[in-house]
């Protein structure tokens, strides 16, 4: 199926057809963080993970911590936090990270193999932000 079809994406489909910009994941997720798009209550619920230990995902066959409608891993820079955010088709990811007040957002105008942390493309750039975080 193209998912690029304007026909197909007039259809509600939500699982697959959110379509955005990765400025505009960021920027969403910057309102959630920065209070504008929820409260701090709500963002502090949402930042920990209701599935704190690993089971696996039926979809993307991956070990992962879920909760609230994300995926969560450990705060690299933070200890005992988390960054939480979605996968996905085709290693596109949304991530936000309350401790450090930050977003990253990644699209591809291409499919790639693989979700999330299976997604060496993704994965590449994360790195890169904290270690450019760390180093600061």
């Amino acid at each position: 199926m193209a998912v690029n079809d304007p026909d197909i994406l007039s259809l509600s489909m939500p699982a697959v057809t959110g379509v955005a910009s990765a400025t505009d994941l960021s920027r969403l997720f910057s309102l959630a963080l920065d209070g504008t798009l929820i409260g701090n209550s709500t963002l502090e619920r949402i930042s920990t993970p209701t599935l704190d230990d690993w089971h696996l995902e039926r979809v993307a066959l991956w070990p992962v911590r879920k909760g609230h409608g994300f995926f969560y891993d450990r705060n690299p820079l933070v200890p005992g936090k988390f960054v939480f955010g979605h996968p996905g088709y085709g290693c596109q990811f949304v991530l936000a990270d309350p401790s450090n007040q930050l977003t990253i957002a990644y699209v591809a105008n291409g499919l790639k193999t693989g979700t999330a942390e299976v997604c060496t493309t993704y994965m590449r750039l994360q790195r890169a932000v904290y270690d450019a975080l760390r180093d600061s």
